[in-house]
């Protein structure tokens, strides 16, 4: 009998992936149209978060100035922004992701002699 851990849905789950994935030929990742759409969608969100950036930082810096301009606090979140915005720019305009290097390669049309 098996362990209760092995019988867990999750595990069904995980098998009927594992098996789909080894049915399935390899994408092309580079002309995929839900990979373009997915990138056009990251593309958005970078322009998005690029424009509203500077206007965050501004309403930050104007409330630092009006709480009495101390310690200056906005750099942590514009520290947290900025990272958020280089994630989202990678993700837009960065190198597409390669195919697995251990895919098998396709089956050819004629059959080797």
């Amino acid at each position: 009998m098996a362990p209760g851990f092995l019988r867990s849905p999750e595990k069904v789950i995980l098998d009927g992936v594992r098996e789909h994935a080894i049915d399935r030929e390899p994408m092309n990742t580079t002309t995929h149209p839900e990979r373009a759409d997915e990138r056009a969608h990251a593309r958005r969100d970078a322009i998005l978060l690029t424009v509203t950036g500077p206007l965050v930082t501004a309403i930050l810096i104007v409330t630092w100035a009006a709480t009495g301009a101390g310690y200056f606090w906005p750099v942590w979140p514009l520290l947290g922004m900025s990272i958020a915005v280089l994630i989202a720019l990678y993700r837009a305009f960065g190198p597409l992701p390669q195919a697995a290097a251990g895919a098998p390669e396709p089956p050819s049309a004629a059959p080797p002699m």
